[in-house]
């Protein structure tokens, strides 16, 4: 369904939200999908990447971290509200370029394990997980 291309300079992404030391696992609902598809089309996105990648690092936000449920910065980073993190996690990938798989591979293993071969499966599972 695509094919991955990193780019050779390194990319640099500003977190928005709240740093804590120690993230606090909590559950919570799932994303809200109108936000979710409101921000893909806001920034140019593949339809449901965002909802892939929430299945993907929270179970859908059943596992979601101060309403992280995207595992951004790998929970370090957590969000006031569901509308913060979907907005910051659409605006992150579209920062990276390319395709949808282009843009699972380095959310998950950064530029450097996206060349290196470290997200196939992640990129695999998150490409089944489209509409």
């Amino acid at each position: 369904r695509g094919t991955i291309q990193v780019p050779a300079q390194t990319i640099q992404v500003a977190a928005a939200g709240t740093v804590s030391p120690e993230p606090t696992h909590v559950g919570t609902v799932a994303p809200d999908p109108a936000l979710m598809a409101a921000a893909e089309q806001r920034y140019g996105l593949t339809p449901g990447i965002l909802h892939a990648i929430a299945v993907l690092e929270s179970s859908d936000g059943r596992n979601a971290c101060g309403n992280n449920s995207f595992g951004y910065a790998s929970c370090a980073v957590t969000f006031s509200s569901q509308a913060e993190a979907i907005d910051t996690v659409a605006r992150t990938l579209a920062s990276y370029g390319g395709d949808a798989a282009h843009q699972l591979c380095v959310f998950n293993a950064g530029p450097t394990g996206c060349a290196e071969g470290l997200a196939t499966g992640y990129v695999a599972e998150g490409l089944g997980l489209l509409p």
